[in-house]
């Protein structure tokens, strides 16, 4: 279970800057939850990073941008993005990892998405496309 003592002992971990991967994917599991959460007690919503007891520094090597802003209902919108302050290997400087919050199919909570990365980047982060969940609602249009 993901808690805000649970993601308030990050730090330490966060520290251990040779692990950027799981840590990565560990970061962005742990949003996942919480907003999940967040969504299920107020509804069709997500709100700030703060809001949904999301807690997390920028590292050396990477910033996180609490790309949801406000509280507003669910779209197809940014809700997480990391940005590498460095190159990782043959990852370019300035990649990005982006989680994105969308209207369930079945309005029940969020149906999650992540960003295309490029091969050099997805080989540090194996793990990250597994994220998604849930399938989006698609527009019947008219």
């Amino acid at each position: 279970m993901c808690s805000k003592e649970s993601i308030g002992k990050m730090p330490l971990f966060q520290r251990n800057t040779s692990n950027t991967s799981l840590f990565r994917v560990f970061l962005a599991t742990s949003y996942v939850k919480l907003a999940d959460a967040y969504i299920a007690e107020i509804g069709d919503t997500l709100s700030t990073f703060q809001a949904i007891g999301y807690e997390i520094s920028d590292t050396p090597n990477f910033s996180y941008t609490d790309s949801w802003g406000e509280k507003k209902a669910l779209t197809t919108a940014a809700a997480w993005t990391a940005t590498s302050k460095v190159a990782l290997n043959d990852c370019a400087k300035e990649s990005t990892w982006v989680l994105t919050a969308n209207q369930s199919a079945t309005g029940n909570g969020a149906a999650w998405t992540t960003n295309t990365l490029e091969a050099e980047c997805e080989a540090l982060t194996p793990q990250f496309k597994n994220l998604q969940k849930g399938e989006v609602k698609t527009s019947t249009g008219g």
